[in-house]
């Protein structure tokens, strides 16, 4: 054991914590777009977001583009498996035996309107589940804390917990470059919002880089888990909370 300058005693586990601590957040720091990129596929895969070889991700870094690979299972993307490719979509390096994402259209259209650093599409369960339960235009929430993890895509300020979330919500296609007129309508309609839902699909979600879209999604796909356990507990999401007395 040895005592720190503040003469609290660490044992050497928690030093060993500490330095992987410190290494992994280094480590973040230092990662390149394809590194990131590949990370993110692990860990929302592990999340169960991305099974098979569904979902994708994409990051821009100026007018330079890099998407994940198509056809290949999430958990074994490396980074040399991300394609780069200029604002047109025209490769500029990458696998031979791969191609780019198909979602590369869609992700496209997201940097066209909002202009976001990072998009994830995922296949989650609470998203899609979501979206069957409440079959109309919008996933409306309000009065959940997580809505405060959805920043305003007009500003990047919070939320109040107890505002309405409007999420759009497009229908699904054979192909996901089909889907490209109805998610323009469902970006104009609702240009606050940093995600559009597809009915029994998944989600297409952003931020102004990378971590930020990691942490729009989780609060995203909370929220979604939620709506499908309240629908499923006849509750009504779309009504303000009446009969709730704690502690003031």
């Amino acid at each position: 054991m040895e005592e720190d300058p503040a003469g609290t005693v660490k044992t050497k586990a928690e030093n060993e914590r500490n330095e992987r601590r410190t290494s992994t957040n280094h480590d973040e720091e230092q990662m390149t777009s394809p590194q990131v990129l590949s990370y993110l596929c692990r860990h929302l895969y592990n999340l169960g977001w991305m099974p098979g070889s569904g979902g994708a991700i994409s990051m821009r870094e100026g007018d330079t583009l890099y998407v994940t690979p198509s056809g290949v299972q999430k958990e074994r993307v490396k980074a040399s498996d991300v394609f780069e490719l200029c604002a047109d979509g025209s490769v500029l390096s990458g696998p031979s035996n791969l191609r780019p994402s198909q979602c590369l259209p869609l992700f496209q259209l997201i940097y066209e309107v909002h202009g976001p650093g990072t998009i994830i599409h995922s296949h989650s369960i609470a998203v899609v589940m979501a979206t069957i339960l409440y079959p109309g235009r919008w996933l409306r929430l309000s009065h959940l804390h997580m809505i405060k993890g959805v920043p305003r895509q007009s500003t990047g300020g919070r939320r109040r917990w107890d505002e309405e979330l409007c999420i759009p919500v497009i229908e699904n296609e054979a192909e996901d470059k089909d889907m490209a007129g109805s998610l323009r309508v469902a970006l104009s309609a609702q240009p606050d919002c940093p995600a559009v839902l597809i009915r029994r699909h998944g989600a297409y979600i952003w931020g102004q880089s990378w971590d930020k879209a990691k942490t729009t999604a989780e609060s995203i796909d909370y929220l979604c888990d939620v709506a499908v356990r309240m629908k499923q507990s006849g509750l009504n999401i779309e009504l303000p909370p009446s009969g709730e007395k704690g502690f003031e």
